[in-house]
């Protein structure tokens, strides 16, 4: 099953303020938080194609996110 463009827009609304807030559970910043959250959504919408398929694409967003917020805090 392949998502549309509509589903993307529909979960980056409801994710964008959970990741940022996941993020800035980690890195206590922001800023940084917010620029986390967003990378994470630019990746999951370079790969809508596959992941917008998945049961639950918006987990494959945090896994992202906390890894990337992981690196950012080091």
């Amino acid at each position: 099953m392949t998502a549309d463009r509509g589903d993307f827009d529909a979960l980056f609304r409801e994710e964008l303020q959970r990741l940022t807030r996941t993020a800035y559970v980690i890195v206590r910043d922001e800023g940084v938080a917010v620029e986390i959250a967003q990378e994470a959504l630019a990746r999951l919408y370079a790969r809508w194609d596959r992941i917008g398929g998945y049961d639950q694409p918006g987990a494959w967003a945090r896994l992202v996110t906390v890894r990337l917020a992981l690196r950012a805090r080091k």
